[in-house]
């Protein structure tokens, strides 16, 4: 205060007051992201920062930090903020896998001023940013070969795994049930995003594969995601069997030749399975009369295998005349699709006379010659052999009928000399010499047949000389073996040969 006193001067006087004010420093934070979401590694993210002073002192060294590895340095406009004022700071970040694989980014950013007095005031903000997880694998097998025809072939297998999802894949493993089949390698039990392995096993190939007709099997991976369930996915892969189903057969029998009508012979059938699958219903077939069944080996046959079925039979007074057996076996079998394959073979076993045998007969007689049925049609003599054994018919178409006489002389000796229907004694006889080397016949034959079968002995020459009604018998009416074979000299001559 002044005041003038009366002489002029001025008094003054002063007084203070301190009136305190009531500082309330504050300030908070508000984190946000220019993204809701994410799925992928390599996505750029602008974290913003907004920091306000609610406070009533004004702020200084106002900053903002986020220990968030990977951040970029956070940028705020001022570094002083009024009261009621705001700034908004701001800083980047791009996305990595381990972040889709974490399932999101939570991270929280601190604000931090001074206020007047020297104190710091802090706020802070958190944020999560969740990551979109799609887990997803996939497998495809293959084989180091496209086709095998026989057991034994090796074949690799491959099963490429592929991770086609977008978070990392854990626990890899590939499975694959085939019997035989060896354990599944991989080269890492974790897969990244678009990354993919080559797993292997090895197999070799058995007859039942070929049987088959191929090898069908499946893959299947598994893995586990960073979170929820698993993942898994399959290949299922043919590799095909080239049947070649083929079968041979080589027919034998236990003798070469034969001699006589009631050898006993053994055939065997030598079937071979020359394919390459396994046959069944091997069976053998063999149409000639008289054969027994043939029997095999019960059971299927498998590739480069052989088995001999086997059948019986006997010599007939035919297969003599014949001169020979011959017949055809037919092995058959059925592959496992269901394929019939046949093999047939021949044999020819000759008829080969025994010692002490009727020769030499003309060419048109085959074999061992033999007479025909009573029966038979034309008239006059008929010379063949039974049994190694001499025969002589005559036969006539009248009631009435001729007179069959005539001698057979032998160098040697004659035996067992019978008579064949010597059914009129007046008329039908045979003498034998005390030499027992010649036999005088006398015959008279109507419609049917008489005869007489006798042996010579070894190295003997045996000669017919035949008559009809007292005369040389025509060489038309003399038939050797058989109604066919017309004799071509009189009288007729043979040597029993040793």
């Amino acid at each position: 205060a002044t005041g003038t006193a009366p002489s002029g001067g001025n008094v003054t006087a002063s007084s203070s007051l301190t009136i305190p004010s009531t500082l309330s420093p504050n300030m908070l934070l508000s984190k946000s992201a220019s993204v809701s979401s994410f799925s992928s590694p390599g996505t750029a993210i602008t974290y913003s920062y907004l920091v306000k002073n609610v406070g009533n002192a004004t702020l200084s060294s106002v900053g903002v930090t986020d220990p968030m590895r990977g951040l970029s340095t956070i940028n705020c406009p001022d570094s002083t903020l009024a009261p009621a004022a705001s700034e908004t700071c701001t800083a980047t970040y791009t996305t990595t896998q381990a972040d889709v694989d974490a399932g999101g980014i939570t991270n929280t950013g601190t604000a931090t001023g001074t206020a007047p007095s020297g104190g710091n005031v802090t706020a802070s903000s958190s944020l999560t940013v969740p990551a979109s997880q799609s887990p997803s694998v996939d497998i495809a097998k293959s084989a180091s070969i496209s086709n095998f025809s026989t057991a034994g072939a090796p074949i690799t297998y491959s099963y490429v795994v592929s991770n086609i999802g977008n978070v990392t894949l854990s626990s890899v493993d590939v499975t694959d049930p085939m019997h035989g089949l060896s354990a599944i390698s991989c080269p890492d039990s974790t897969l990244a995003p678009a990354a993919s392995e080559t797993c292997t096993a090895t197999y070799t190939t058995t007859q039942a594969d070929v049987d088959a007709g191929g090898i069908t099997n499946t893959g299947t991976v598994t893995a586990a995601p960073p979170s929820g369930t698993g993942v898994t996915a399959s290949d299922t892969l043919t590799v095909a069997a080239k049947q070649e189903p083929a079968i041979g057969m080589v027919k034998s029998a236990s003798v070469t030749s034969f001699s006589e009508p009631g050898t006993a012979i053994t055939y065997s059938y030598t079937v071979t399975n020359s394919g390459n699958v396994t046959l069944s219903s091997v069976n053998v077939t063999d149409p000639m009369t008289g054969l027994s069944a043939v029997t095999c080996p019960a059971g299927p046959l498998a590739p480069a295998s052989s088995e001999t079925c086997r059948a019986n039979y006997t010599t007939t007074e035919a297969d003599v005349n014949a001169g020979k057996i011959k017949n055809t076996g037919t092995a058959s079998g059925t592959s496992p699709s269901g394929k019939v394959v046949t093999a047939e073979d021949s044999l020819t076993i000759p008829f080969t006379p025994p010692s002490c045998y009727v020769g030499p007969w003309p060419q048109a007689v085959t074999g061992y010659p033999a007479l025909p049925s009573e029966s038979a049609k034309p008239t006059g003599y008929f010379i063949g052999v039974v049994n190694n054994v001499w025969t002589l018919y005559s036969h006539s178409k009248t009631v009435t009928g001729a007179m069959y006489t005539g001698t057979i002389t032998t160098t040697g000796t004659f035996s067992n000399v019978i008579g064949l229907r010597l059914d009129n004694p007046s008329n039908d006889y045979l003498k034998v010499s005390k030499g027992m080397n010649k036999i005088t016949f006398h015959f008279r034959t109507g419609r049917f047949v008489d005869g007489l079968r006798f042996e010579s002995s070894c190295g003997s020459q045996v000669v017919f000389n035949l008559e009809v009604n007292g005369q040389t018998a025509p060489l038309k009416s003399v038939h050797l073996g058989n109604p066919t074979t017309k004799a071509t000299s009189t009288p007729q001559t043979f040597v029993r040969k040793s």
